[in-house]
C-alpha cells in the first residue's frame, strides 16, 4: 500500500517562506571585452547639443466596416451558386470533431471552411442513402 504524503503545512508566522528552486544566477556586472560598440555613463554632460526630433503625424488606417457587405471576410463560400444561408446550432461529440478537424488538416485546401466539409459529407450520405433505397 502507498504511503500518503503529509499535506504541507506552514506557519502563519512565516511570511518570507520560498519553495527550494535550482537558482540560475544572473549578475548586473558585464565583464568588459574588446568588441565593445560603445560605453557611456549617465552622470556624463553630452559633448554636442542634441537636436529636436521632428515629429511625424501618423494617421492609422480606418477600418473596413463589413457589416453591410453582401459577402463580407468570414463567410463560407457558395458551392454550385448556393450561399450558406440557414444558420442552425448543432451539438456534436468531441471525437466527431476530432474526426472533423482531422478531415480539415488533411485536406489539400487549407483554408476550407468547416462548413464545406460538413454540407460535402451530408450530400455524400445523402447520395449514399438515397441509392441504397
Amino acid at each position: 500500500m502507498a504511503r500518503r504524503k503529509k499535506e504541507f503545512v506552514m506557519s502563519k508566522d512565516d511570511l518570507c517562506y520560498e519553495e527550494p528552486i535550482d537558482e540560475i544566477c544572473f549578475t548586473d556586472y558585464v565583464p568588459p571585452s574588446k568588441d565593445a560598440v560603445a560605453s557611456f555613463c549617465f552622470t556624463d554632460e553630452a559633448k554636442e547639443e542634441v537636436q529636436p526630433m521632428t515629429k511625424i503625424n501618423f494617421t492609422p488606417h480606418s477600418l473596413e466596416d463589413n457589416r453591410h457587405k453582401p459577402q463580407p471576410n468570414g463567410i463560407t463560400p457558395p458551392i454550385d451558386g448556393e450561399f450558406f444561408e440557414v444558420r442552425r446550432s448543432y451539438s456534436f461529440r468531441k471525437s466527431t470533431l476530432i474526426k472533423l478537424n482531422q478531415i480539415k488538416g488533411t485536406s489539400p485546401d487549407f483554408n476550407i471552411y468547416m462548413n464545406t466539409i460538413i454540407d460535402s459529407a451530408i450530400c455524400f450520405y445523402y447520395d449514399h442513402v438515397m441509392k441504397k433505397v
